[in-house]
Protein backbone atom coordinates (compact mmCIF):
# COMPACT_ATOMS: atom_id res chain seq x y z
CA UNK A 1 0.00 0.00 0.00
CA UNK A 2 1.13 3.64 -0.81
CA UNK A 3 2.39 5.52 2.31
CA UNK A 4 2.60 9.13 2.36
CA UNK A 5 5.47 9.13 4.64
CA UNK A 6 8.16 6.94 5.18
CA UNK A 7 7.88 6.65 8.78
CA UNK A 8 4.76 5.82 10.62
CA UNK A 9 3.83 6.11 14.50
CA UNK A 10 3.66 3.31 15.94
CA UNK A 11 -0.18 2.20 15.67
CA UNK A 12 -2.44 3.44 18.48
CA UNK A 13 -4.50 1.07 21.08
CA UNK A 14 -8.02 1.44 21.38
CA UNK A 15 -10.54 -0.15 23.24
CA UNK A 16 -12.97 -2.17 21.40
CA UNK A 17 -15.92 -0.73 22.34
CA UNK A 18 -18.46 -1.47 19.87
CA UNK A 19 -21.64 -1.35 21.32
CA UNK A 20 -21.40 2.63 22.94
CA UNK A 21 -23.15 5.33 21.30
CA UNK A 22 -23.41 9.29 21.67
CA UNK A 23 -27.11 9.00 21.58
CA UNK A 24 -27.74 8.95 25.43
CA UNK A 25 -25.94 12.00 27.52
CA UNK A 26 -22.61 12.02 27.54
CA UNK A 27 -22.68 11.27 31.03
CA UNK A 28 -23.84 8.04 30.37
CA UNK A 29 -21.28 7.19 28.18
CA UNK A 30 -18.54 5.98 30.59
CA UNK A 31 -15.29 6.57 31.36
CA UNK A 32 -13.84 4.30 28.51
CA UNK A 33 -15.94 5.63 25.43
CA UNK A 34 -15.04 9.00 26.59
CA UNK A 35 -11.15 8.12 26.41
CA UNK A 36 -11.49 6.44 22.87
CA UNK A 37 -12.50 9.94 21.76
CA UNK A 38 -9.80 11.51 23.62
CA UNK A 39 -7.41 9.29 21.96
CA UNK A 40 -9.16 10.38 18.96
CA UNK A 41 -7.68 14.02 19.51
CA UNK A 42 -4.19 13.07 19.98
CA UNK A 43 -4.20 10.93 17.09
CA UNK A 44 -4.94 13.93 15.05
CA UNK A 45 -2.08 15.97 14.87
CA UNK A 46 -0.06 12.78 14.53
CA UNK A 47 -1.43 11.42 10.98
CA UNK A 48 1.18 10.38 9.09
CA UNK A 49 -0.99 10.47 5.92
CA UNK A 50 -1.96 14.19 4.79
CA UNK A 51 -3.63 12.99 1.65
CA UNK A 52 -5.42 9.84 2.02
CA UNK A 53 -7.67 10.37 -0.62
CA UNK A 54 -4.55 10.12 -3.25
CA UNK A 55 -5.90 8.00 -6.53
CA UNK A 56 -9.31 7.57 -4.99
CA UNK A 57 -11.36 6.32 -8.50
CA UNK A 58 -8.24 6.02 -10.36
CA UNK A 59 -6.84 3.60 -12.84
CA UNK A 60 -4.00 3.65 -9.87
CA UNK A 61 -6.66 3.42 -7.10
CA UNK A 62 -5.22 0.16 -5.41
CA UNK A 63 -2.37 2.50 -4.24
CA UNK A 64 -5.08 4.96 -2.62
CA UNK A 65 -4.32 4.75 1.36
CA UNK A 66 -8.54 4.02 1.61
CA UNK A 67 -8.47 0.80 -0.54
CA UNK A 68 -9.11 -2.59 1.04
CA UNK A 69 -11.20 -3.71 3.67
CA UNK A 70 -11.90 -2.21 6.87
CA UNK A 71 -13.61 -4.16 10.27
CA UNK A 72 -15.43 -1.69 13.12
CA UNK A 73 -13.65 -1.44 16.24
CA UNK A 74 -15.61 1.71 18.01
CA UNK A 75 -18.04 4.15 16.68
CA UNK A 76 -20.79 6.63 17.86
CA UNK A 77 -23.10 5.92 15.06
CA UNK A 78 -26.16 4.27 16.57
CA UNK A 79 -27.46 2.70 13.17
CA UNK A 80 -23.97 1.10 13.02
CA UNK A 81 -24.09 -0.08 16.65
CA UNK A 82 -25.24 -3.84 17.16
CA UNK A 83 -25.17 -5.89 20.40
CA UNK A 84 -26.21 -9.70 21.22
CA UNK A 85 -28.69 -7.97 24.05
CA UNK A 86 -30.20 -5.87 22.19
CA UNK A 87 -32.97 -6.79 19.96
CA UNK A 88 -31.71 -6.97 16.75
CA UNK A 89 -28.94 -9.18 17.77
CA UNK A 90 -25.14 -9.14 17.62
CA UNK A 91 -23.21 -8.09 13.84
CA UNK A 92 -19.99 -8.00 12.54
CA UNK A 93 -19.70 -4.27 10.66
CA UNK A 94 -17.18 -3.14 8.22
CA UNK A 95 -16.68 -1.65 4.66
CA UNK A 96 -14.44 -2.50 1.66
CA UNK A 97 -13.09 0.13 -0.48
CA UNK A 98 -12.45 -0.38 -4.24
CA UNK A 99 -9.97 2.02 -4.93
CA UNK A 100 -9.78 2.11 -8.29
CA UNK A 101 -13.76 1.78 -9.07
CA UNK A 102 -14.21 4.77 -6.20
CA UNK A 103 -16.99 2.37 -5.12
CA UNK A 104 -17.53 1.71 -1.19
CA UNK A 105 -19.78 -1.72 0.02
CA UNK A 106 -20.81 -1.10 3.72
CA UNK A 107 -21.40 -4.41 5.30
CA UNK A 108 -23.28 -5.66 8.42
CA UNK A 109 -22.98 -9.62 9.17
CA UNK A 110 -25.76 -10.46 11.25
CA UNK A 111 -24.55 -13.23 13.81
CA UNK A 112 -27.30 -15.57 15.09
CA UNK A 113 -27.96 -15.72 18.84
CA UNK A 114 -26.19 -17.87 21.58
CA UNK A 115 -27.71 -21.47 21.68
CA UNK A 116 -29.92 -20.71 17.55
CA UNK A 117 -30.45 -23.59 16.03
CA UNK A 118 -30.64 -21.76 12.83
CA UNK A 119 -29.38 -18.75 11.00
CA UNK A 120 -31.07 -15.11 11.08
CA UNK A 121 -33.47 -14.45 8.60
CA UNK A 122 -31.22 -11.47 7.67
CA UNK A 123 -27.88 -12.74 7.55
CA UNK A 124 -26.51 -10.09 5.63
CA UNK A 125 -27.00 -6.04 4.40
CA UNK A 126 -24.73 -4.87 1.85
CA UNK A 127 -24.67 -0.84 0.58
CA UNK A 128 -22.99 -0.18 -2.05
CA UNK A 129 -21.85 3.73 -2.75
CA UNK A 130 -20.02 6.00 -5.30
CA UNK A 131 -17.47 7.34 -3.46
CA UNK A 132 -15.39 10.76 -4.60
CA UNK A 133 -12.34 12.56 -3.10
CA UNK A 134 -13.44 16.32 -2.99
CA UNK A 135 -10.16 17.11 -1.12
CA UNK A 136 -7.08 15.40 0.26
CA UNK A 137 -8.97 14.26 3.41
CA UNK A 138 -12.66 14.09 2.38
CA UNK A 139 -14.63 11.40 0.41
CA UNK A 140 -18.57 12.20 -1.14
CA UNK A 141 -20.83 9.68 -0.58
CA UNK A 142 -23.98 9.14 -3.27
CA UNK A 143 -25.98 6.11 -2.01
CA UNK A 144 -26.70 3.17 -4.87
CA UNK A 145 -28.22 0.32 -3.57
CA UNK A 146 -28.04 -2.21 -0.86
CA UNK A 147 -28.19 -6.02 -0.49
CA UNK A 148 -30.21 -8.07 1.52
CA UNK A 149 -29.25 -11.50 2.12
CA UNK A 150 -31.74 -13.54 3.64
CA UNK A 151 -32.31 -17.59 4.64
CA UNK A 152 -35.85 -17.40 4.73
CA UNK A 153 -38.76 -15.25 2.62
CA UNK A 154 -42.06 -14.47 4.21
CA UNK A 155 -41.27 -17.18 6.67
CA UNK A 156 -40.81 -20.00 4.03
CA UNK A 157 -37.83 -21.93 4.50
CA UNK A 158 -35.73 -21.99 1.62
CA UNK A 159 -33.96 -24.91 3.11
CA UNK A 160 -30.24 -24.09 3.30
CA UNK A 161 -30.34 -21.66 0.68
CA UNK A 162 -29.93 -17.90 0.40
CA UNK A 163 -32.03 -15.31 -1.58
CA UNK A 164 -30.64 -11.68 -2.23
CA UNK A 165 -33.15 -9.24 -2.73
CA UNK A 166 -31.57 -5.59 -4.47
CA UNK A 167 -32.92 -2.57 -3.56
CA UNK A 168 -32.73 0.61 -5.03
CA UNK A 169 -32.07 3.83 -2.92
CA UNK A 170 -33.91 6.82 -3.65
CA UNK A 171 -31.38 9.05 -5.85
CA UNK A 172 -30.33 12.67 -5.35
CA UNK A 173 -33.67 14.25 -6.70
CA UNK A 174 -36.42 12.46 -4.73
CA UNK A 175 -34.08 12.91 -1.56
CA UNK A 176 -34.30 16.47 -2.56
CA UNK A 177 -38.08 16.38 -3.14
CA UNK A 178 -38.95 14.74 0.65
CA UNK A 179 -36.33 17.63 1.76
CA UNK A 180 -38.46 20.25 0.46
CA UNK A 181 -41.97 18.36 1.68
CA UNK A 182 -40.71 17.67 4.87
CA UNK A 183 -38.66 20.59 5.33
CA UNK A 184 -35.75 19.24 6.42
CA UNK A 185 -32.23 19.52 5.17
CA UNK A 186 -30.52 16.99 2.80
CA UNK A 187 -28.62 15.29 4.74
CA UNK A 188 -24.68 15.39 3.93
CA UNK A 189 -23.27 12.05 3.11
CA UNK A 190 -19.18 12.59 3.26
CA UNK A 191 -16.65 11.81 5.71
CA UNK A 192 -13.48 13.50 6.67
CA UNK A 193 -10.66 10.84 7.28
CA UNK A 194 -8.95 11.62 10.97
CA UNK A 195 -6.38 9.44 11.03
CA UNK A 196 -4.89 6.46 8.65
CA UNK A 197 -1.94 4.44 8.87
CA UNK A 198 -1.44 1.17 7.71
CA UNK A 199 -3.48 -0.81 9.75
CA UNK A 200 -6.05 2.23 11.70
CA UNK A 201 -8.32 4.12 9.90
CA UNK A 202 -10.07 6.89 11.89
CA UNK A 203 -12.88 8.96 10.14
CA UNK A 204 -15.41 11.61 11.25
CA UNK A 205 -19.10 11.33 9.27
CA UNK A 206 -21.24 14.19 7.86
CA UNK A 207 -23.30 13.45 11.14
CA UNK A 208 -20.52 13.81 13.53
CA UNK A 209 -20.07 10.04 14.05
CA UNK A 210 -16.83 9.28 14.57
CA UNK A 211 -15.30 5.68 13.53
CA UNK A 212 -12.43 3.75 14.27
CA UNK A 213 -11.65 0.60 11.94
CA UNK A 214 -8.57 -1.32 11.78
CA UNK A 215 -7.46 -4.00 8.61
CA UNK A 216 -8.46 -7.67 8.99
CA UNK A 217 -5.66 -9.88 10.23
CA UNK A 218 -5.92 -11.65 6.81
CA UNK A 219 -5.71 -8.78 4.35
Amino acid sequence: MHSSSTSRPPTATIPALPHLTLQAPRAQLGKAADEVLATVDVLMPLNPTPDPTRLLGTAEGEACPLHGSWTNVFTTAADATFSKDSKRGDARVGNQVDGRSGRVWNVIDFLAAENATAPPVLEQLRVRLSARAVSPTRVSLVFQLVKARLTKFFFFPLFGRRLTLTLPVPGPFLTRLLSFFTRKPVPLAYFDVLYLDDELRVHRTGQDAVFVQRRPAWQ
